[in-house]
């Protein structure tokens, strides 16, 4: 039914088509057709429609005070939200109440608690590109952390992107870039990126040029900034001013970690649970970008470690994780209060938050980054400014006032006092007419139909005064005012209502005051976010018996890594004493290890364990090792698995090696290489050979740190040719008397002399004919050469490629003949097409070929 209000509600959503629209009817926030199945499934609410005789428009909503429950649901799932507000007083409305929306928000924009991860950031970027060059702004807006840095190349800029993993991107509608599909990708207008940048920029963050930003060179930011900056303004209605001044960033300060990394060694998920020690929202988030950002300069690093060693120093005596974990999320706290869109009890939290971190900071003498006596003080004054004007438990909400202490400001303690006085004048006005008129029954009371009135019962009617002025007829009873109740029921209503506007108003002048200490409430933010951090690395030091790396510089020119009795960080912690460690050195003299062994032996383990306390040292933590010596590594690459990309048409092996790819290009000699398996996604003879020329040109080219885990045995043979490639690999221990294998999951000197596949597949519960006749197939195929890949005739180390030998090399021609044909005839062979009788016979001239 195109009603005048439905006319409304149409021209306000054609605005908002790609949002869920809440329209506020009266005590409820209504939505219509498509949005209105949506949300009724994402909240599980009633649909129903408009007008079941006359209008079959699907409707569903809830009341308004419900918001703080619903809300959260429908941006946990993505959506994006936008709110119409009755904008005048239905009251005073000629026709349709006249209403707009006053806020969107966007899976990027959220900044409720009920949403957000305490320990994770919700990040929202922005991107324009130029020349292959790129322009970055990342914005944390519940926080209102704001970093910027422009990138050369799309690999590593989408690296850096992946890295903050953002709820929603900013793009130019002209512009087109190959992201993951699960990215939300806003395009904007391409003007946005060039209309009135200096002014959006210089009003924003209040100088007098875009020179004092620091961003003059980096024309590309502002350009990505600008729009950014209108985005959150057209979605806000407001542009917040919790916002943080840009921070320009370079990434090659920290380490560069590719999303095949991250993965690989599970940083993101297993990693950080294991590291997590912290207590506050702040430095949980602070730990995560601390892992995904490892540290390159040697300076930075040996700081974090002597904070860290602070705290083991000092362990017992300080205790410290008690008082951290009462403090609230002030960073998040301050960013709503940033957005005028804090409650109450926001504010105190914040108050009882910053008096704890001067607590702490008290609590730490002689910590190296106290906080200085001036931040202290301010600080002191935002709690003191707080206490002194709200209640010590406020509401969650400003609806209903009775949150500023009565004291606070003089008309709100003249008003507060006309509210507590009412039921004390109520109850003696009660008495007093009571007496007048001889009605003992008579009561004086209130709804918010009818207001304030007197009720008396109908025997008592013939007592009734002439100033009464009839109300309301009941069946037994009937309701009365008079002049002097009127009046104390304008004064109450009056009250009552002008107290829920100066409230808000002292309120709102409370949230500006605090605003006011922004850069004191800052510092105290990232005090307590690195004393959290560094008090985290040292609980888990403590409980796990971790120790100090001793880490050397990239300038020194060293490429160290020794490592002993090391363990990996997550199995250390489930699996306890029985996890069993192991030692890796690696020297500039030997620097690639090829390591072979069993499946299930653990050669994976261990060569992610060297990865991971690589990085661990460089993130300034202590490591799980007896000992642990180290040169910088400015790249950690891995190569690990195999899986396919559907979406992209890529192979399972066509994956694998854009993996390599990546690796041979980008990895320099203070690189360290994970590789655990190459090759394996072709033939043998193609896996082999790729897998040797990529070991050969890591060990001849980049000259980087590499540990190799491979099945293909073959590959020890490199130690021979080439002295910076040693092998090593999984002990195991054959029983002969109960005629099994043990792994010993120890990392041994040499190359391992069987596979035992077979045995692991006896583990994993094959039936026992398949074993068995597994077992006599391995036999027969061990005793027969055609089987075994031939080893390459290299007898002297070569630096020059174009002379490197044929894999091949020194197999007869007439051998290699012999193959050719063999496979000239498979390769006539249609499977289709051949009946069991034809097989055996193909089989049978396979074997006479062989033999």
């Amino acid at each position: 039914m195109n009603t005048p209000l439905m006319q409304q509600y149409h021209s306000i959503k054609r605005h908002y088509e790609n949002a869920i629209l809440l329209f506020r009817m009266g005590d409820f926030y209504e939505t219509f057709n498509d949005d209105a199945i949506k949300i009724s499934k994402e909240l599980d609410i009633t649909l129903t429609s408009r007008d079941k005789n006359k209008d079959n428009t699907p409707l569903a909503g809830f009341p308004y005070h419900a918001m703080d429950t619903y809300l959260p649901k429908l941006l946990g799932a993505g959506l994006t939200v936008a709110i119409a507000e009755q904008i005048e007083d239905p009251k005073l409305a000629k026709g349709v109440v006249e209403r707009k929306v006053v806020q969107v928000i966007t899976p990027g924009t959220v900044y409720h608690s009920n949403v957000l991860k305490q320990d994770k950031g919700n990040y929202m970027v922005a991107l324009w590109e130029n020349k292959n060059n790129f322009g970055l702004v990342v914005l944390e807006f519940s926080t209102g952390e704001l970093l910027v840095t422009e990138i050369s190349g799309w690999e590593n800029t989408l690296n850096e992107i992946n890295k903050f993993n953002p709820s929603e991107i900013v793009v130019s509608d002209k512009q087109i870039f190959n992201f993951p599909t699960t990215y939300i990708v806003h395009p904007v207008a391409e003007r946005e990126f060039f209309a009135n940048n200096d002014y959006r920029l210089e009003t924003k963050f209040r100088v007098h040029n875009v020179n004092g930003l620091g961003l003059t060179d980096y024309p590309l930011v502002q350009k990505s900034l600008s729009a950014l900056l209108k985005y959150i303004e057209e979605n806000q209605f407001l542009l917040p001013s919790h916002l943080q001044t840009p921070r320009v960033y370079n990434i090659y300060d920290t380490m560069i970690l590719d999303s095949q990394t991250v993965n690989n060694l599970e940083l993101n998920t297993r990693l950080f649970e294991t590291l997590n020690e912290t207590q506050t929202g702040m430095g949980a988030r602070l730990l995560r970008y601390s892992i995904l950002n490892p540290l390159l300069n040697h300076k930075e690093i040996l700081e974090r470690q002597q904070r860290v060693k602070y705290f083991v120093n000092n362990f017992e005596k300080l205790n410290i994780a008690e008082l951290l974990k009462r403090v609230s999320d002030i960073e998040r706290l301050f960013g709503r209060i940033g957005m005028y869109r804090a409650t109450p009890r926001d504010v105190s939290a914040l108050g009882m938050g910053l008096s704890l971190v001067v607590d702490i900071n008290s609590t730490c003498k002689n910590y190296p980054d106290a906080m200085s006596p001036k931040i202290v003080a301010e600080i002191t004054k935002v709690t003191e400014l707080i206490k002194n004007t709200l209640i010590d438990i406020p509401p969650a909400n400003i609806n209903g006032g009775r949150y500023i202490k009565p004291d606070a400001d003089p008309e709100v303690k003249r008003l507060s006092d006309i509210i507590l006085n009412s039921s004390l004048f109520l109850k003696n006005y009660e008495k007093e007419e009571q007496a007048r008129t001889g009605i003992s029954s008579l009561k004086v009371t209130f709804n918010k139909v009818w207001g304030y009135y007197l009720e008396v019962t109908n025997t008592h009617l013939e007592k009734i005064p002439s100033d009464y002025v009839h109300k309301q007829t009941l069946t037994n009873a009937t309701r009365f005012i008079t002049s002097t109740l009127k009046e104390f029921e304008n004064d109450i209503f009056s009250a009552e209502e002008k107290i829920v506007i100066k409230e808000r108003e002292i309120f709102n002048k409370l949230l500006t005051d605090i605003i006011n200490y922004k850069k004191a409430i800052k510092e105290a933010i990232k005090y307590i976010s690195f004393l959290d951090l560094y008090n985290s690395f040292s609980l888990v030091a403590t409980k796990r018996g971790y120790t100090c790396p001793k880490v050397s510089a990239m300038t020194e020119g060293k490429k160290l890594l020794n490592i002993k009795n090391g363990r990996h960080p997550v199995l250390d912690l489930t699996l306890g004493s029985s996890f069993i460690p192991n030692s890796t050195t690696i020297t500039e003299q030997s620097f690639v290890h090829i390591i072979t062994g069993p499946n299930m032996s653990g050669k994976s383990t261990y060569i992610r364990q060297v990865a991971l306390i690589s990085l661990l040292a460089q993130m300034g933590s202590f490591v799980p090792a007896d000992e642990c010596e180290l040169t910088v590594v400015d790249r950690i690459f891995t190569r690990i698995g195999a899986g396919d990309d559907i979406s992209s048409g890529r192979s399972t092996f066509m994956v694998e090696m854009s993996e390599v790819s990546t690796i041979l290009r980008n990895a320099t000699e203070f690189s360290l290489l994970i590789l655990d398996e190459i090759g394996r996604g072709t033939s043998t003879y193609d896996g082999l050979s790729i897998a040797w020329a990529v070991t050969e040109h890591i060990a001849q080219k980049i000259n980087a740190r590499t540990l190799f885990a491979t099945h293909y045995h073959e590959l020890t043979d490199l130690s021979d040719i080439y002295s910076s490639i040693s092998n090593y690999n999984v002990l195991v221990k054959e029983d002969e008397t109960e005629r099994k294998v043990v792994f010993l999951h120890s990392i041994g000197k040499g190359s391992a002399s069987k596979s035992y596949g077979v045995h692991v597949a006896d583990m994993a519960g094959l039936p026992s004919k398949v074993i068995t006749r597994a077992k006599e197939v391995l036999s027969n195929f061990e005793k027969e050469s055609i089987i075994k890949p031939i080893r390459p005739n290299i007898k002297s180390e070569t630096k020059d490629n174009s002379q490197q030998q044929s894999l091949f090399s020194g197999v007869s021609d007439e051998r290699i003949k012999q193959y050719e044909n063999l496979r000239a005839m498979l390769s006539e062979v249609s499977l289709d097409e051949t009946t069991p009788l034809k097989a055996l016979s193909i089989l049978s001239e396979i074997i006479k070929r062989v033999k």
